[in-house]
């Protein structure tokens, strides 16, 4: 059964980009074609959006690297992203199902891992372009090997922990340092306060690997050019207010409330989720295991608010909550099958199968938006949907402009950090909402290197810097497949 919910995922893997968050994925995305077209650069990745200088660090790009060797290998496609991305998810969800079954029963730890391959939001980021199931891999990893290490003492142990701990910190600390507590837990609870120290060759590393990332992305962030004519631009640096913001919001009734409905629809997967986990949550406490995932829980609860802002905004911020999500829907879960396993081992497997069977389907169902309804259909409105005006607007753009043309994109309200539009097209340029063109704002980026000016609209598009570019040829082409849409191109290099 694991090996058909992994298969599952191969049935939305278009080579179109998807809702919700395709903001994010198009940048990951442009990392990889990047490095597929110009060499891998760990050290200096690039976005689309950045005119002629590129550079800019958004993470550590590890997974990028690793899907841009497979489009060296095959093609540029987005499969071979989508693929790392589910790789990663499938070890992470294999390493959680080896953390349980160190800590608790055979069953409960099986049951655990299908639980969580079936999940609605990890569904979704499972074979996005994505990094975060990478995070979550060297999380799991991690986690499983300072627990082998902590039982056996094995050298080989402590130095994949320390791998798999360095190589996530660097990718997404974030999703690895909250793992701290349940380790504590246990540690405490055996009173084994040598092994405290034990863990000192896995955590510093990481730390220091993590302090070197942030001081070098914030040189490199920080030399981009100062381009403060653009609108809404700003290097990246100085993102503390970005990642934790005021103490204040995190008492916000209906930022809450945006979270609940996240918990109970895109990790929980509706009343088949959410009542389990409730019942697993509150019951069963001398089940093995269940306590060090409570406060696995705990510590994501801690990752939560400290990362406030950043779960609020993006969903897939949730990701961490699957783990113990998955592990208190399967408690309960578990014990009814235990209960009616009393009528034999075939009621047994009938039992846990088709219980994940059902609990599968549901999930399907939500992220194929099949029979929503209420909350349900708001919490899944835009899973897989493509946006057919930025994949129309980027044939039109491959198919007119030079390879190495740089492109003043601009489509209503995508600001100068937007990726959709460059990736589509494939050429690197600028983004600029289409309500804040003006005639000085595009000779200042003609200035910069601009060749072009693309900016899709209405049939019905007017604006008064146009009659100031009635030197330039200009053509107007309707978006393939939209209507009522065209694409208005400025070429700066040529006359009329």
């Amino acid at each position: 059964m694991f090996a058909l919910l992994i298969a599952w995922r191969f049935l939305h893997f278009g080579e179109q980009m998807d809702e919700p968050h395709s903001w994010r994925q198009y940048d990951t995305a442009q990392y990889i074609w990047t490095f597929s077209e110009e060499g891998i650069n760990l050290l200096h990745p690039s976005v689309g959006w950045m005119g002629g200088h590129k550079t800019l660090i958004l993470e550590f790009p590890l997974p990028e690297a690793l899907a841009a060797i497979l489009y060296n290998i095959f093609g540029p496609a987005l499969f071979w992203a989508r693929l790392v991305t589910l790789l990663f998810f499938a070890g992470s969800a294999i390493y959680f199902r080896a953390v349980l079954r160190s800590i608790s029963t055979e069953r409960l730890a099986d049951l655990s891992a299908l639980i969580y391959l079936c999940l609605p939001l990890g569904f979704f980021y499972s074979r996005a372009v994505h990094i975060d199931p990478a995070a979550l891999f060297f999380g799991h990893a991690a986690l499983y090997h300072v627990l082998m290490m902590l039982k056996s003492g094995k050298r080989t142990d402590l130095a994949f922990a320390a791998i798999f701990a360095t190589l996530g910190f660097l990718v997404k600390a974030p999703y690895l340092f909250y793992l701290a507590l349940p380790v504590a837990f246990m540690l405490i609870r055996a009173r084994n306060w040598r092994a405290f120290i034990q863990l000192i060759p896995v955590i510093l590393p990481a730390i220091v690997a993590l302090i070197w990332w942030q001081w070098h992305t914030h040189a490199v962030n920080d030399s981009a050019p100062v381009w403060d004519f653009i609108p809404e631009y700003h290097k990246f640096v100085d993102m503390w207010g970005w990642y934790f913001s005021t103490l204040e919001i995190r008492f916000m009734g209906s930022l809450w409330e945006i979270l609940q409905k996240r918990w109970q629809f895109e990790v929980l997967g509706g009343f088949l989720g959410y009542l389990p986990f409730a019942a697993g949550l509150l019951l069963f406490w001398r089940t093995p295991g269940a306590n060090f995932m409570r406060f696995w829980l705990l510590g994501v609860m801690v990752y939560l608010l400290v990362f406030f802002p950043l779960n609020i905004v993006h969903d897939y911020y949730q990701l961490p909550f699957l783990a113990p999500a998955a592990f208190f829907v399967a408690l309960a879960m578990d014990w009814l099958i235990k209960e009616i396993g009393k009528l034999g081992r075939l009621a047994t497997a009938a039992m846990m199968y088709g219980t994940v069977l059902v609990f599968a389907l549901n999930c399907a169902r939500l992220v194929n938006r099949v029979g929503l309804k209420g909350d349900e259909a708001l919490s899944f409105q835009n899973y897989l949907k493509v946006d057919q005006a930025l994949v129309g607007f980027g044939e039109l753009m491959r198919a007119r402009l030079p390879k190495d043309a740089l492109l003043i994109a601009s489509y209503g309200g995508l600001d100068c950090r937007a990726p959709h539009l460059l990736y589509e097209a494939r050429r690197y340029g600028w983004s600029i909402k289409t309500s804040d063109l003006s005639m000085p704002l595009i000779l200042r980026l003609r200035e910069e290197g601009a060749d072009y000016l693309a900016v899709m609209a209405g049939t019905t598009f007017d604006a008064a810097w146009k009659s100031e570019l009635t030197g330039f040829s200009q053509e107007v082409m309707p978006v393939p497949g939209m209507k009522d849409l065209s694409v208005y191109l400025w070429d700066f290099g040529s006359k009329e």
